[in-house]
């Protein structure tokens, strides 16, 4: 049975969806990253990836969105599937609940700079008794109220180092080089980014560079639009909504 979907296009979701295959392409020619792709995957990417696709953080570009009024299905697929080429600084908070347990509420408050390879992230975890329904309005209050905290962490990190701060036991650990540059991101034509192996689907992710992984839902949704807006005949675009002061497309249609 499909199951109804009605969501909002806009860098913020509360969408989390698995992927049968994944392919992560970057450049691995520094082994401290090396060590985060897929084994099984090494030879594919030094094979198919030309370090000429690689990009150079110091001469970098950003792209213009497509306007609103004009843009296609094609055209919101591939903004959402490369989000990162639209923006350098971000910075922001979302909430949302865990996967299958309403009461248990994520917070991620944010800010990276890409071309830096500097972020900070503050993520918890809190349970909240009185969510009755799913809405931005009634998660967020509850997401403040930390009585309840079962996981409270900050991450500091730039080119060179990373902090990690575990809050509840006061404790921290420090790791060098850990961190990813937009070196190590490669672009992907958006009609490669799905491909099969023996007959299974295999989702082509760029590598995330924002270096604040529990974010990437809202500021990279790479696997919420594999999952969501890869059929195009599954859903549509019902105009446009205002959402904290950001226009943003209202998307409806089934999963």
């Amino acid at each position: 049975m499909r199951k109804k979907l009605t969501s909002i296009v806009v860098l913020c979701s509360t969408i989390c969806l698995a992927a049968t295959g994944i392919v992560a392409y970057a450049n691995v020619s520094d082994s401290s990253f090396s060590s985060r792709n897929q084994k099984s995957t090494d030879n594919m990417i030094f094979e198919t990836i030309p370090e000429n696709e690689t990009v150079n953080a110091s001469a970098r570009k950003l792209n213009t969105a497509v306007n609103y009024n004009i843009a296609s299905k094609d055209d919101i697929y591939h903004m959402m599937l490369n989000t990162i080429d639209y923006y350098d600084k971000v910075s922001g908070t979302i909430y949302f609940p865990a996967p299958g347990d309403l009461n248990l509420v994520n917070t991620v408050e944010f800010q990276s700079v890409l071309s830096e390879t500097k972020a900070y992230s503050h993520y918890s975890q809190a349970y909240a008794d009185n969510i009755t329904a799913e809405s931005i309005e009634n998660i967020s209050l509850e997401a403040k109220n930390t009585d309840n905290l079962v996981w409270d962490e900050k991450y500091y990190c730039n080119a060179d180092e990373s902090i990690n701060l575990n809050c509840l036991e006061k404790t921290y650990k420090t790791l060098s080089y850990d961190t990813i540059g937009l070196e190590a991101v490669c672009e992907i034509p958006d009609d490669e980014r799905i491909t099969e192996i023996d007959g299974e689907p295999c989702y082509n992710y760029r590598t995330n560079p924002t270096n604040v992984p529990e974010a990437s839902i809202c500021i990279f949704p790479q696997e919420m639009t594999f999952g969501y807006l890869a059929n195009q005949n599954l859903w549509s675009v019902n105009g446009t909504k205002v959402i904290d002061d950001k226009l943003c497309y209202h998307i409806s249609g089934t999963a």
